[in-house]
């Protein structure tokens, strides 16, 4: 609080998303590849690959419901679909924590209540590209007319402690040592089966 105004603690700079996609579609190939991978994903939704070699050839990628009701999202019509990873990691080579290439390193690891953040401005670019998109004026596939450009983030990579973080769950150190099963304490982690363990319910964590 200054002078009855809200201000921030420590303002950080973040770049324009439209700015990047607006350099990201200036590559010919970028929107060729864009549109080769839905269409891919398209002509074999019913034909698992021999082997998977990026994420278009996975069956959740080819049957994720898009922004337009009724439509998948690798079906884009007339539009450019791009479908990003979010990637956070506290272990990089800059010894501090990395997020999205539109974004800046933080020289220490954020504490859990400081990653979101950082993580919503990021997210609430996006969430406009998927509920809206944009439309950029000029790429290389149509310098006239421009595209509608739609995307969404399909993934989120991360390292251990970062994907705790970024999730909302307990720490890797913390006794319940799986976000999906029943496995409780580390020390009985080479006696766990899968066939015998139990998925967490609401239940199990308010009984």
């Amino acid at each position: 609080m200054h002078q009855r105004h809200l201000r921030p603690i420590k303002p950080f700079v973040i770049a324009s998303f439209t700015n990047y996609l607006m350099q990201f579609l200036a590559d010919p190939e970028v929107e060729l590849l864009s549109k080769q991978a839905c269409d891919d994903a398209v002509s074999n939704i019913g034909t698992p690959p021999d082997k998977t070699t990026n994420i278009f050839d996975a069956k959740f990628m080819k049957l994720f419901k898009g922004p337009v009701p009724g439509q998948l999202f690798v079906d884009w019509g007339d539009k450019v679909r791009i479908a990003f990873a979010m990637h956070v990691d506290f272990f990089n080579s800059n010894t501090g924590t990395y997020l999205p290439s539109w974004c800046y390193p933080r020289t220490k690891e954020c504490d859990l209540e400081q990653i979101n953040h950082f993580i919503r401005p990021i997210m609430d670019q996006l969430e406009i590209g998927w509920k809206h998109g944009f439309h950029i004026l000029c790429t290389a596939d149509s310098p006239e007319r421009g595209k509608d450009v739609e995307v969404a983030v399909a993934l989120s990579i991360n390292d251990l402690p970062a994907a705790r973080k970024v999730s909302g769950t307990a720490g890797h150190g913390a006794n319940f040592y799986c976000t999906v099963c029943d496995g409780y304490k580390c020390c009985n982690i080479d006696a766990m089966e899968a066939e015998t363990s139990k998925p967490q319910t609401p239940a199990f964590h308010y009984p």
